[in-house]
């Protein structure tokens, strides 16, 4: 008997031989077989209960019987997987949804690849500024900072800098190779979500495939083809929370991905600080709660941990040295800023309301696309009450993942993912409570949270609808619409790179040609006066510096400015040869003229030489009144369109017809820059110290 029980065992567990396989069929039609089988299959079950702690729930679902020897044997079922990576039969492989899928993730990529490569890109404001640091990467001024952020302070780190700056440097400075590097980064972090989401199952790839679709119709079309702070970190937190959900079932190993992909959203945009903290923590509390579970530590945890622990400390070196270095304290301007809540925010009841809108039909990621306030560019607000529509979906969707039979596969991993889901959304709504004021672009990530509620509460129901139903037509059904909804989500992404970013572009390219005609060759300190009327939007300054800079030129800035382009390219008035005034304000360049021994550099206006000199003389005229009127503060309206509506209404003092003729000028202008260098010798006798 004792001999029979051993045979049967082997076979069941290790022959995979075709004569084992002959033995056993023959042996189980025996006598002594129809007596030791039950015991052999009670026993391989307790063997299988203790290993994956569900034992009354495998009882049910495998059941005892001479059949299961045959399955075991040949198949090879799923009871001699490991808990972690039980999942269901995974059939989408051996269909069209994956490549569907994966085509239309990766089109819009390709459509910005390809826009970037034919645009005739020219960097201004932030871009600008970013290409200067850029090249400064390899120089004894690294930066050890982000780029310059409103309130004062810089974003924390480098990175973005160190990211993009091979590509500057292998095509001489090229700035169009500077843009197709920030597209290529953008779909290296997509590339790998979408290949560690296959390499974990077919079902965590759809997931990822639909999360990145979904964020991006609900993203600026911007989001992978522009290099800006804002924009580079959210193709990034697609491949955080992929890195999250493989370590809440158990691939412990991608918590290195975390800190490098965490670290390098943080460093580049600071508004994440909250969702990457908040990513970060349930990645490690699930390998915290799964080790006390079972008593031991993953297997290889004390080799991760010194690696997080060594590329924490590599990757935040650089931060830190510049606060201890003072250049110039930049991380302590953060923590005060943050800490100490002086600066007026959002608040609580506005992002409640900033969230909702996320919610509220038409669903921005759903077809309604990217939403805000036309002049001011502020997040809209809707309802408070849509957000019921998320709190319930997270419960829902929580209830089914908690009520799925776990041998089926899936359930912790769904559990897990409506858990992470409902974190990041309140701490959504917490970090953009806390942001200064609501811009859109500051916080944009919410739309990647909105999509990873939708689909993490949408899941567990899913998957129980293709249990209940699981007819080769239901199934069909479903996979079609998937590809459908996924290929109309392509086709709207792929349409909105087919444009040119033309921001800017005539006035950077005329002033370029200047700066390599030869006429200049002494360092200038470059003073900035009559810029935008929001300083937050771009602006020709920062194309004129980089331009100087780019073309070998020592190109020197105001004290005040050292955080924006570097503290070695500070220099007093006294220490250089000629100041350099840039003016976007038409309005403003007859007073610049009007300094002594004032010289005018370079201009442009799209305006024929009549029309110019009329405007010129009727911004003169009504700035003269407004003195008179004690109200010189509207001459910041001269150069607007909309400025001259707003001087009729306001001030019924000027001629009718003088404010008639300046709106129908400006809009002959057609909201292009009517810029202007002035320059004027260097020293203290002109211009006052920063």
């Amino acid at each position: 008997m004792s001999i029979g029980i051993a045979s049967v065992i082997i076979f069941t567990s290790k022959s995979q031989s075709v004569n084992g396989l002959k033995t056993l069929r023959t042996w189980r039609s025996s006598p002594l077989a129809l007596k030791t089988l039950p015991r052999v299959q009670a026993m391989r079950y307790r063997s299988i209960s203790a290993r994956a702690g569900s034992r009354s729930a495998r009882a049910e679902h495998l059941g005892i019987s001479s059949k299961c020897v045959d399955k075991t044997v040949a198949d090879k079922t799923v009871a001699d997987k490991t808990v972690a990576d039980r999942t269901l039969p995974d059939k989408s492989s051996r269909t069209f949804v994956v490549p569907v899928l994966l085509i239309a993730s990766i089109a819009p990529l390709i459509a910005a690849l390809i826009n970037a490569c034919l645009s005739e890109w020219v960097p201004f404001g932030d871009f600008a500024i970013i290409n200067m640091r850029i090249r400064d990467v390899w120089s004894s001024s690294t930066p050890l900072t982000g780029l310059y952020s409103r309130p004062g302070w810089n974003h924390p780190g480098p990175m973005m800098f160190w990211a993009l700056s091979p590509f500057s440097v292998l095509s001489g400075g090229s700035a169009r190779w500077v843009l197709i590097g920030g597209v290529v980064i953008a779909a290296g972090f997509i590339a790998t979500a979408l290949f560690l989401a296959f390499r974990q199952s077919r079902s965590v790839f759809v997931f990822t495939a639909l999360l990145w679709l979904l964020s991006l119709r609900a993203l600026p079309s911007d989001v992978v083809f522009e290099y800006w702070n804002p924009w580079m970190p959210l193709p990034a937190l697609i491949l955080l929370l992929v890195l999250a959900l493989r370590v809440s079932v158990g691939k412990t190993r991608d918590l290195i991905g975390i800190v490098i992909v965490g670290s390098f959203a943080v460093q580049t945009h600071i508004g994440t600080a909250l969702i990457v903290v908040t990513i970060s923590l349930f990645a490690f509390g699930c390998v915290a709660f799964d080790a006390y579970r079972k008593r031991t530590l993953p297997n290889g945890f004390r080799s991760i941990a010194g690696w997080v622990a060594g590329l924490s400390v590599l990757l935040w070196a650089a931060p830190f040295i510049g606060a201890l270095r003072g250049d110039p304290g930049n991380l302590g301007a953060v923590f005060k800023y943050f800490l100490a809540g002086s600066h007026p925010s959002v608040g609580i009841a506005n992002a409640l309301k900033i969230m909702a809108n996320e919610f509220s039909p038409p669903f921005p990621w759903l077809g309604a696309g990217y939403r805000a306030e036309f002049l001011t560019g502020y997040a809209l607000l809707s309802p408070v009450v849509w957000l019921l529509l998320p709190i319930g979906a997270l419960f829902i969707g929580g209830f089914f993942a908690y009520k799925q039979v776990p041998d089926l596969g899936g359930r912790r991993a769904d559990l897990r993912a409506v858990v992470l889901a409902t974190l990041l959304f309140v701490a959504s709504i917490i970090a953009i409570s806390s942001a200064d004021e609501p811009r859109a672009y500051t916080f944009a990530w919410r739309a990647i949270i909105a999509a990873l509620v939708v689909l993490a509460s949408s899941t567990p129901l899913a998957r129980l609808l293709l249990r209940r139903f699981p007819s080769t037509k239901v199934l069909w059904a479903f996979k079609a619409a998937l590809s459908l909804l996924a290929l109309s989500l392509m086709f709207f992404a792929v349409m909105s790179q087919t444009r040119r970013s033309e921001d800017w572009s005539t006035q950077v390219k005329s002033f370029d040609a200047l700066s390599r005609s030869g006429s200049i060759s002494k360092p200038t300190l470059i003073r900035v006066e009559g810029t935008s009327l929001d300083r937050a939007f771009p602006s020709l300054i920062e194309s004129v510096i980089n331009g100087l800079d780019r073309d070998g030129f020592e190109v020197k800035v105001p004290p005040a400015d050292g955080r924006v382009y570097g503290v070695h390219r500070v220099a007093s008035q006294g220490e250089v040869n000629e100041v350099w005034i840039v003016t976007e304000h038409g309005s403003l360049t007859p007073a610049l003229l009007a300094l002594p021994n004032a010289k005018l550099v370079w201009s442009s206006t799209p305006l024929n030489s009549r029309d110019e000199a009329r405007l010129a003389g009727l911004q003169v005229k009504i700035t003269a009144q407004l003195n008179l009127l004690g109200k010189p503060e509207y001459a910041a309206w001269l150069d607007s369109e909309i400025g001259a509506v707003v001087l009729a209404r306001d001030i019924p003092e000027l001629l009718k017809s003088d404010t008639s003729e300046l709106s129908r000028l400006l809009a002959k202008a057609g909201g292009q820059c009517r810029c202007a260098i002035v320059k004027i010798p260097g020293g203290k006798s002109y211009l006052g110290e920063g």
